[in-house]
């Protein structure tokens, strides 16, 4: 492994993060290397993809890395995602199979010098992996604007909505997927639109409708993959239509749909909803109260099995020094845009955080960039806690207390040298399952005995100061 990955925590109380609180970071493998995704694979696991050299107009060199981690932030495996026989391969989703990992990736076959997109199984260990399916493709990369994915609660279909391209700064097509979780590739088309890059895709599961944001333009698709319609979506404004393409669908069907709009110009976001009659639209309700009067960039949306619907944003990030700090929210809204929830951050150095997925529980994981100390970092957040995880050897936050026994049948001590602490005992899906506060002159014992027996991540909070442990109950 080229890197060792220390894991530490940060937390956060009710929708804001600490400031007094650290934050940590992992190391990509190159100044050519980014993020594409971070995804849960439902298990109590996630898996980061990261890809590297993916620079100049026909990358040669590319290569996945495959990060995963616990929902303690904890690294299980850091590998470098290779299949006998592909080369320059690009992973970018994923499901749990039962057994393994079904993954799905572009890359090139070394016999015949096609592009192809291809399934591949994997065991839990990230140890070995090999193609399922392959089917041939035009273009090779998933190109500059996000992937987009879904699964169907009702058939366990995956579907995917992405933009292909032959290198990373221009889209050539958008193409849809369906495969499920064996690998099994349902049906991959290239979709006719005028404007080839995707900016938002949205599926109604009730009527297996698909909807895709690109341009100004949202079109209506089948389970087919199949045009049904298309609308040119403008906002009526004192007499005027204006015309906008930064758009994230919060909620669509065939006679509805609910937007988050972003204007260009003023970095501003708005709620706009429309319906639909025939073959025109309809403006409905324009809203642009209902959110901070922000500067906002990179508007990024993901909705879950569910219908659970989170935006992020970060701010300022292109109007001050990357000195000075910005701030990242994240906000859970329902289907017509009214605001849950807010998650708010802001640390030391300025930060582009965004959410990549919400898994079927409605835990929040993300990934982003933090320009100062040019590192990319990821945040695992819940009701109760979020996690940051990275390789820095930082002195001040090393494991400096020893909790003993380990493993435990039921009580554990914790090492002296401490006073007036408290503990924070979470699972391995990062929820609070017990909590204790121990002063001075205590036994500094902790009774688990009535939790189920696994792994558990500890927290020690000394003076405003948090160190981190394990321990496992048998």
């Amino acid at each position: 492994m080229k890197y060792i990955i220390y894991s530490f925590i940060l937390m956060y109380t009710n929708i804001a993060f600490s400031q007094k609180d650290m934050l940590f970071t992992y190391e990509r493998e190159s100044s050519d290397a980014f993020t594409i995704g971070f995804k849960s694979m439902e298990d109590g696991k996630a898996i980061i993809f990261s890809i590297d050299q993916f620079s100049g107009s026909q990358p040669i060199n590319l290569a996945t890395y495959l990060t995963k981690v616990d929902y303690c932030g904890d690294i299980d495996v850091y590998t470098k995602a290779e299949v006998s026989g592909y080369k320059r391969l690009m992973f970018f989703d994923g499901v749990n199979n039962g057994n393994g990992y079904t993954f799905v990736a572009t890359g090139i076959n070394n016999l015949d010098g096609q592009s192809y997109l291809v399934t591949v199984s994997s065991p839990l260990d990230l140890s070995s992996f090999e193609v399922i399916e392959r089917t041939t493709i035009d273009y090779l990369f998933i190109s500059s604007i996000d992937y987009h994915s879904i699964m169907d609660p009702n058939t366990e279909l995956n579907y995917v909505a992405f933009s292909v391209s032959n290198n990373y700064s221009s889209d050539r097509a958008i193409m849809m997927l369906s495969y499920n979780t064996d690998g099994i590739i349902e049906k991959l088309s290239s979709i006719e639109v005028e404007d080839v890059s995707l900016y938002d895709y949205y599926y109604n599961a009730s009527s297996q409708t698909h909807y895709l944001m690109s341009g100004s333009t949202i079109t209506i698709l089948n389970n087919a993959f199949e045009v049904i319609k298309d609308y040119d979506i403008y906002v009526q404004l004192d007499d005027k239509k204006v015309f906008n393409f930064d758009y994230r669908i919060l909620y669509a069907d065939t006679s509805n749909v609910q937007l988050l709009g972003r204007w260009i110009n003023t970095k501003s976001l708005y709620l706009y909803s429309v319906s639909f009659e025939g073959n025109e639209i309809i403006p409905g309700d324009y809203d642009d109260t209902s959110f901070p009067d922000i500067v906002t960039y990179v508007l990024r949306k993901k909705i879950n099995q569910s219908n659970k619907v989170v935006v992020s944003v970060s701010t300022d990030e292109l109007d001050t020094p990357v000195s000075v700090p910005n701030t990242n929210y994240f906000w859970e809204l329902d289907q017509d845009g009214k605001i849950l929830k807010t998650y708010k951050f802001k640390d030391e150095y300025k930060k582009n955080m965004r959410i990549t997925d919400v898994d079927e529980n409605g835990i929040l994981l993300g990934v982003g960039y933090e320009y100062v100390p040019d590192k990319n970092i990821f945040v695992i957040l819940n009701d109760e806690s979020s996690f940051l995880v990275g390789n820095q050897d930082l002195k001040d936050n090393v494991n400096n207390f020893l909790v003993y026994p380990n493993p435990t049948d039921g009580i554990f001590f914790v090492s002296d040298n401490l006073i007036d602490f408290s503990v924070q005992i979470f699972d391995l899906l990062g929820q609070e399952v017990y909590q204790v506060s121990l002063i001075e002159n205590s036994e500094k014992r902790i009774d688990v005995s009535h939790l189920p027996a696994g792994q558990y991540h500890i927290i020690i909070t000394n003076d405003n100061i948090k160190q981190y442990s394990k321990i496992i109950k048998i």
